[in-house]
């Protein structure tokens, strides 16, 4: 399918009030005729967490549904087996005219994709990470647990850090007591380490 450019008012309440949610996932080919789309299946639970801690409204979005079809239609973008994915950004958002600070009056649901070599070049291989103890990635009650736009701009600076200094990521730890790790870069893990 065709890229579009969105227009957008200097008041869209998703810039300047970051009302936006976003899933990350990939399609790929597990032979030359049969796809598969990571973590499916929890594109849904995911997004309406997500959306409910934004008060954006997921009424009759049927995500998966809406993936499938993405991928399907843009299948010929998927990289041959073994050498990439298909990058999918969900992203919905609120994209009424608001200045003020409130909930959006009306939301914008996009799908893009894009062809990607494989994240970890040299497969799954051990990794140097650099714990990070002045920042914290997420705390209790905010939305460090879901993915939102403000989420990767928080780790940018620590990540560049790590980087300058030959890590290949940033290890956040539990911003209570500092021991427990939580998150590497912008991904989040469910269980500590004991």
């Amino acid at each position: 399918m065709a890229a579009r450019h969105l227009e957008f008012k200097p008041i869209h309440c998703g810039i300047h009030s970051a009302l936006q949610n976003l899933l990350v996932s990939g399609a790929e080919k597990l032979t030359d005729s049969l796809l598969d789309v990571t973590r499916k299946q929890h594109f849904d639970k995911a997004n309406v967490t997500v959306a409910s801690k934004l008060f954006l409204a997921l009424v009759n979005v049927i995500l998966m549904d809406t993936v499938k079809d993405t991928v399907l239609a843009n299948e010929r973008w998927v990289p041959p087996p073994g050498k990439g994915s298909l990058y999918i950004r969900p992203l919905l958002m609120g994209s009424g005219s608001v200045l003020s600070l409130a909930p959006a009056p009306e939301f914008t649901f996009l799908i893009y994709v894009s062809p990607v070599g494989n994240y970890f070049k040299d497969g799954l291989s051990p990794i140097d990470l650099m714990v990070e103890t002045e920042t914290h990635r997420a705390t209790p009650g905010g939305t460090g647990c879901v993915k939102t736009i403000g989420n990767y701009a928080a780790v940018l600076k620590a990540q560049s850090s790590a980087k300058a200094k030959g890590y290949f990521d940033v290890l956040y730890l539990d911003h209570s007591c500092a021991v427990f790790y939580l998150f590497h870069g912008a991904a989040g893990f469910k269980n500590h380490l004991d």
